[in-house]
């Protein structure tokens, strides 16, 4: 089997667990928090997660972020948090 294929399956298994371990994780944090504060505090988790991620792609590939899609992003952002 290729080394490729081993990450993958342990990526999927690492995504199955993190995600059947997210309800109990949840039902127990709706105890003791607000349903505002929770989500904030997880859209928050999220970011602090992937930020690094996009960063260290976009220094290995050393692609510089186009100004407009920058300017969607500032106005689509906002649009899709207060829809909710």
């Amino acid at each position: 089997m290729k080394k490729s294929n081993i990450l993958a399956i342990a990526a999927l298994f690492l995504t199955a667990a993190i995600w059947g371990l997210s309800y109990s994780a949840q039902a127990e944090a709706m105890k003791n928090i607000a349903p505002l504060s929770f989500v904030s505090l997880r859209y928050f988790l999220g970011v602090l997660v992937l930020l690094p991620l996009i960063l260290f792609k976009n220094i290995i590939i050393q692609q510089k972020i186009i100004q407009s899609d920058m300017q969607y992003a500032i106005f689509i952002v906002p649009w899709f948090h207060w829809s909710f």
